[in-house]
């Protein structure tokens, strides 16, 4: 007898332990056959800048020449003529090469003339020729 309870006592922790339950997946509203739990959110891409003094032909606030720069990896930058607080023109014109040095390599030797080839064409599917 001592020997089948000892057995008995040996097998019920292992068979407590296979029978294991399966959690069910939880409820979702998204009813695609693709669905997939929320993701992190996208890392924010760190743009270089370009300062600028004249707002001349930028069309600062239209939306298509924004992201045009965006998708070349930069943004203008307006910053006032002299004051406290401005930077020395050389300061810019030092900061701008830089920039445009950078530029170059990201998007080819020729991306100032793709640009502005761009920002014609925003200019003329929005119809703003001001700036």
């Amino acid at each position: 007898m001592k020997p089948i309870l000892f057995l008995c006592l040996l097998l019920f922790p292992l068979t407590a332990f296979a029978q294991k339950r399966e959690e069910k997946p939880s409820p979702t509203t998204n009813t695609s056959w693709e669905a997939t739990p929320e993701s992190l959110p996208e890392r924010p891409e760190n743009y270089l800048t370009i300062y600028k003094r004249n707002v001349n032909g930028l069309l600062i606030g239209n939306k298509c020449v924004e992201d045009q720069t965006s998708k070349m990896g930069f943004n203008y930058v307006l910053i006032p003529g002299e004051g406290p607080g401005s930077k020395s023109q050389a300061g810019v014109f030092l900061h701008n090469l830089g920039t445009r040095f950078l530029l170059m390599f990201k998007n080819g030797p020729f991306w100032s003339l793709r640009l502005k080839k761009k920002v014609k064409e925003c200019r003329q599917k929005t119809g703003d020729y001001m700036g």
